[in-house]
């Protein structure tokens, strides 16, 4: 039997006049690596999705600088 996980996160940055900024990432796996538990599985997706979420909000912050 196989075993699904999901990980989806998000992040709303204020910009400042009345105006934010909404990221969103999620990633669905049921392929777990040789001797990895779904544990292991679900912190790998989340260390991944977590870096696009922290990518995306760094883009935000260069483009709003501008």
């Amino acid at each position: 039997m196989s075993t699904s996980v999901t990980y989806t996160a998000g992040y709303t940055r204020n910009l400042g006049n009345f105006e934010s900024a909404r990221v969103d990432f999620g990633i669905t796996s049921d392929e777990r690596k040789s001797g990895e538990s779904v544990d292991d599985l679900k912190r790998r997706l989340k260390a991944k999705v977590d870096s696009w979420v922290q990518e995306a909000i760094e883009e935000v912050d260069a483009e709003a600088r501008q």
